[in-house]
């Protein structure tokens, strides 16, 4: 094998492992079938909008990966990123809402946090007491 055809392959893998990197925050493609949905699915789709099932098995079969694999990375290529927390200059009509403030943590108590903080300090300050004894305070 020629060192130039080498090249070429190899700096064409480099370029399409690049794209995949670089095209989301989060990572669009992991799997193999993954991949080639990602570079394969634009080309295949003839409108703007959503496949119809007929279009969906038409190109799985024609990549040889499952409607669902299709379905899954139309969706994935379609999504948006967002920002979890928005900044205030961000805040615009336009602008969809910042999941921050939507999303609430139902796995803590911001009231039961601050109770025992003060629980704690209660009883450092009582075993202080207690260890200088009656007649050195």
């Amino acid at each position: 094998m020629r060192l130039v055809s080498f090249a070429v392959h190899w700096i064409k893998a480099e370029i399409h492992e690049y794209v995949l990197r670089n095209w989301r925050i989060v990572k669009v493609a992991t799997t193999k079938a993954q991949r080639k949905l990602f570079f394969n699915l634009r080309k295949t789709k003839q409108r703007l909008g959503w496949f119809n099932q007929d279009e969906v098995e038409m190109v799985a079969r024609e990549l040889g990966v499952s409607s669902k694999d299709v379905r899954e990375m139309e969706s994935r290529m379609a999504a948006q990123d967002m920002t979890f927390d928005m900044s205030s200059d961000d805040e615009s009509d336009n602008q969809p809402m910042a999941p921050v403030l939507y999303l609430q943590d139902k796995t803590s108590n911001f009231a039961d946090g601050i109770e025992d903080d003060n629980w704690e300090e209660q009883a450092a300050n009582k075993l202080t007491d207690a260890m200088q004894g009656p007649g050195r305070a």
